[in-house]
């Protein structure tokens, strides 16, 4: 079977072109072998359901009787009622290992009949572990399905207290849970109309801090795997590079790119070129899918999580990280953001852009910053953009518009005002994305690529003639690590107001222009 790029549901080494998991797998064995219970939460389309699968053949290889199940697969009536729980728990075991392990198989439908209740089920692990001639390592997937009914708090009490007493009672050699959520800090609430809640007996699970996302030497191997099956060029250290810099090596967008390249942009060529990733990102920005409706949805419904990626995004406001705050924890668990050091950040730049067009056309459709498109040209008559046009009538646009909004609205509004309008001018062309900068003036360098030119503009409310040197400072050295020459400093609430003319100066050997709103 001709090997491909996938992105949905679960990946195999024999089927697709896989990242390189080695060093992921190696931890998570390691810790499954020294008989550890832990959880694998991450946000959803991470890899977690490729990594179980992938370490229970691991482990079988090993010698271990690994058995992985998912809780999706149950429905929600069994944990409803006890005895259906226990029957369709052990009945899901029984039908896995069947083919390899028939003997085993055969052993638990015999004993079916007569375990109804959890202490019956809990009775049957120590019965079944003690006649095992294998250790038994139990993977269950996607227990969120599950956790917010009782008889599941139930369940993971009962594996509690048998791994608290296994030195007298034989219980599983290392249980794996996986799903977005993790279980050790869940409660579950008993009723709608009460304060009562049960808090998880998980507590006893080991701390699991591998990283799923994958760096560029993950990411070369598969390139290198897809060029040499498929007779394909690739400059495989370029585009490891760049696909980590776009995707921040989340598992899905990794993938997506390559998918997009190889089976909807090559065509009948034999080379991936430069220009095939701006069009892979482009496409993706513009298709729906599962990951980019659940992160707006989050968004949408809730204020808090909304305020704080707006105040991150736009404001360039850093933020400390520190998972205790319990809309940072949101944010993380459904990938929306990542630690980086002692700061928190978006995910990735994907992501970024994404947040940006959707706040954009919000702003758009609100009526709050009026008409975003002039009908301007825009671009010069070889088709390139002419940068310097787009912000002149930029300024041209907030002396009408926005004559009369005041210094905080332009504090707060005015980047998003400018990202929203200059979204229909590259829209098709070329893509933005931004870099939050660390600096007094909270300024945001948005990196503009169209028709294979980037163009760096600087957006910044002005702090005084000392804070404007340091900018400009910064603004050059960007441009130097960036390799430019040129770049675009974007002044808001410049105190010559309508006055100041754009201009053209000359700094550390780059060109900026200047234009003042």
């Amino acid at each position: 079977m001709p090997k491909s790029f996938n992105t949905t549901g679960l990946c195999l080494p024999d089927q697709h072109y896989m990242c390189d998991v080695s060093a992921k797998l190696a931890i998570t064995q390691r810790m499954a072998e020294q008989g550890k219970y832990f959880v694998i939460h991450r946000p959803r389309q991470y890899g977690k359901t490729t990594l179980l699968h992938l370490l229970e053949a691991s482990l079988s290889r090993l010698g271990y009787l690994s058995v992985s199940i998912s809780f999706e697969g149950m429905g929600t009536d069994v944990f409803e009622d006890e005895s259906a729980f226990c029957s369709g728990f052990l009945r899901q075991i029984a039908q896995v290992i069947e083919q390899d392990h028939p003997a085993v198989s055969g052993y638990i439908q015999e004993h079916l009949p007569g375990i109804h209740q959890i202490h019956q089920l809990s009775a049957f692990i120590g019965q079944w572990v003690q006649t095992s001639q294998a250790n038994i390592v139990l993977l269950i997937d996607e227990v969120d399905k599950s956790s917010n009914h009782t008889l599941f708090i139930e369940f993971l009490g009962m594996l509690r207290t048998r791994y608290l007493g296994r030195t007298r009672l034989p219980t599983f050699h290392a249980v794996i849970l996986a799903g977005l959520h993790d279980i050790k800090s869940l409660k579950l609430r008993m009723r709608a109309d009460s304060d009562t809640q049960y808090n998880s007996p998980w507590n006893i699970a080991a701390e699991y801090e591998v990283d799923l996302t994958f760096s560029p030497a993950e990411i070369a191997p598969m390139l290198a795997d897809y060029a040499q099956t498929e007779d394909i060029t690739i400059d495989i250290p370029w585009y490891s590079q760049q696909i980590h810099y776009y995707s921040g090596g989340y598992p899905y967008l990794v993938s997506r790119i390559c998918q997009v390249i190889a089976e909807k942009l090559l065509g009948t060529g034999r080379v991936w070129t430069p220009e095939m990733l701006e069009e892979a990102i482009k496409y993706i920005l513009g298709e729906s899918s599962t990951l980019f409706d659940s992160l707006i949805e989050k968004l949408e419904n809730n204020p808090a999580l909304a305020q704080l990626t707006h105040k991150m995004l736009l404001d360039g406001q850093t933020v400390s990280f520190n998972r205790d705050n319990p809309t940072i924890h949101l944010g993380m668990l459904f990938g929306l953001y990542r630690k980086d050091a002692d700061q928190l950040r978006l995910h990735n730049r994907i992501h970024e852009q994404r947040i940006y067009n959707y706040l954009a056309s919000k702003a758009e459709t609100d009526g709050g910053s009026g008409s975003f498109f002039a009908p301007a040209t825009f671009y010069l008559p070889d088709g390139r953009l002419d940068f310097r046009r787009v912000l002149e009538k930029f300024r041209l646009f907030m002396q009408e518009q926005h004559s009369l909004r005041d210094q905080k609205f332009l504090e707060r509004d005015g980047r998003l005002v400018f990202l929203a309008f200059i979204a229909p001018i590259i829209n098709g062309g070329g893509f933005s994305f931004k870099e939050a900068q660390i600096s007094e003036e909270r300024r945001i360098d948005v990196t503009v690529t169209f028709g294979g030119e980037k163009f760096v503009v600087e957006l910044k409310v002005w702090r005084g003639p000392a804070a404007h040197q340091t900018g400009l400072d910064q603004l050059a050295d960007y441009l130097g690590r960036q390799h430019l020459d040129s770049g675009y400093l974007l002044i808001f609430n410049h105190p010559e107001g309508a006055a100041f003319q754009p201009q053209l100066l000359m700094h550390q050997d780059k060109s900026l222009w200047v234009v003042g709103v």
